[in-house]
């Protein structure tokens, strides 16, 4: 796992959040904060489930929106400046907002690997905000229900976390009323 502060140039960083705060940028309901893939998702007493928005920029290396092809230049930039492997499989916008449900900080959403097969995901935090995003000691494939904290890693802007088949979890913000990320899968 590798932590990044000030991950990008500032003009690009400030690139994505012009396009990400403006009223015309579409979200779409996803009703957990991971349901892609069920055999990916680790079941623990901890977590609860909780719908968030999503703007899906790629989906199975393929652009599945108009801003998909401004995002790949950054992501590109992502790929070579932090040496990552593959190509980019999924990228997506995710917001969550405040929930009453998520009254403490050691709640956390559903802990899940971004893919069933080796690859690396980068978390791209793109405001401040309290969803801490939890990491496990565990890794992809794992058939322990018991993941152990690694690390609580609390949302700056521009903070990249890169993260090779590590168990993780968002959680939502409590005082802060959203929680803005770009996350990609490289494969």
């Amino acid at each position: 796992m590798q932590i990044i502060k000030k991950a990008l140039p500032q003009n690009y960083f400030e690139e994505i959040i012009k396009i990400v705060e403006n009223p015309n940028f579409n979200f779409f309901l996803s009703y957990d904060s991971n349901n892609d893939y069920t055999e990916t998702v680790i079941n623990d007493s901890k977590h609860i489930k909780t719908p968030q928005l999503v703007h899906i920029l790629i989906n199975n290396y393929k652009a599945n929106s108009n801003y998909a092809n401004l995002f790949e230049k950054i992501l590109l930039y992502i790929k070579e400046k932090y040496l990552i492997k593959g190509k980019i499989f999924k990228s997506k916008i995710n917001l969550l907002l405040n929930n009453s449900n998520c009254q403490t900080k050691n709640i956390f959403n559903t802990p899940h690997v971004d893919y069933d097969t080796n690859h690396t995901s980068t978390i791209l935090f793109l405001n401040k905000s309290d969803g801490d995003t939890f990491v496990f000691n565990e890794t992809f494939p794992s058939s322990n229900n018991n993941l152990t904290i690694k690390k609580k890693i609390n949302p700056e802007p521009n903070k990249l976390i890169i993260l090779k088949n590590n168990f993780h979890a968002s959680s939502n913000p409590i005082n802060s009323s959203t929680r803005f990320v770009l996350n990609t899968v490289f494969i």
